[in-house]
């Protein structure tokens, strides 16, 4: 079976030669490599020009899910996988996860994510490893934990039966391409070892949240939360996870507004949210009754 592996990419000069040899490295033979690059002007291209074996398309895009639905319009494997360029496969993962695919009753299957950092002697350190979820617990670990689809591989055939990613998104396409999956049904086999390490850095969005990267997480969270709140396809437990995520990045979001004294913000974000829940701009002026004295 042939593997497509697809990396979506802007200016990414720092890293992108291990990620190609992390690819190279899984000593399988029967794989394409697709790099869709938005454009880059720090040099990305020209080290892309050096492996021959790649495949490389360099045009403005709408972003990152724009750039997947590119790769997968490629794509000729019966397999696909999402590679990040800041990110990594475990070693000699290919193989096994084709012996997986064995099974014709398989769309997907889910490997453990591993997630590590650099000191300052350059040593990678593991910081935490997670586990994709069974079914029953699939939409909670979507929507709370992060949907790790890196760490999955798919059927083609699958990605393109749920439909593109949506290019809106700019960091919660990934999320709402599984939720798409999740209610489709789609069946799947959890592994008991690592398949993906990513890669925690300074410009990471989850890493040292600050104002503008919360107002970014919200933006796109309210979005995903608004495509099935009020559904009648979508389970009350999935439309409760979204509307409560949005209220605890709001919150997050609040604290540090109170903290700066930006007490017109806090009433902004109130309206925003009433929308999840009526009461909560009463509620957290409550519980911080010594708002008026900031």
């Amino acid at each position: 079976m042939k593997i497509s592996v697809i990396t979506p990419c802007l200016n990414r000069a720092e890293f992108i030669v291990e990620v190609v040899e992390s690819v190279l490295a899984q000593n399988y033979p029967y794989f394409e490599h697709i790099i869709v690059d938005g454009g880059s002007t720090d040099g990305t291209f020209d080290v892309l020009k050096k492996y021959k074996h790649l495949t490389v398309i360099s045009e403005p895009d709408q972003g990152m899910y724009d750039a997947l639905n590119k790769g997968l319009d490629l794509a000729q494997g019966e397999i696909v996988g999402f590679l990040n360029t800041d990110d990594l496969y475990a070693p000699n993962i290919f193989d096994k996860i084709v012996k997986q695919f064995k099974d014709r009753e398989l769309d997907a299957v889910g490997g453990q994510a591993v997630f590590f950092e650099e000191n300052k002697r350059c040593e990678r350190i593991e910081k935490m490893r997670l586990s994709s979820s069974p079914p029953e617990g699939l939409f909670k670990q979507i929507v709370l934990s992060g949907c790790l689809m890196n760490a999955w591989f798919f059927r083609r055939d699958i990605c393109r039966n749920v439909g593109a990613f949506n290019p809106k998104y700019k960091i919660s396409g990934d999320a709402d391409f599984m939720i798409r999956l999740k209610l489709w049904g789609f069946k799947y086999k959890l592994l008991d070892f690592a398949t993906y390490f990513y890669f925690s850095h300074a410009d990471s969005l989850t890493m040292a949240l600050n104002e503008k990267k919360l107002q970014k997480i919200l933006k796109d969270a309210s979005i995903l939360a608004d495509s099935y709140i009020g559904m009648d396809f979508a389970p009350m437990e999935l439309q409760n996870l979204l509307r409560n995520v949005c209220l605890a990045i709001g919150s997050q979001l609040a604290d540090i507004y109170f903290q700066d004294s930006e007490i017109d913000k806090i009433i902004e974000l109130g309206n925003l949210l009433s929308k999840y829940d009526p009461t909560w701009i009463k509620k957290y002026l409550n519980g911080n009754k010594n708002i008026q004295d900031k």
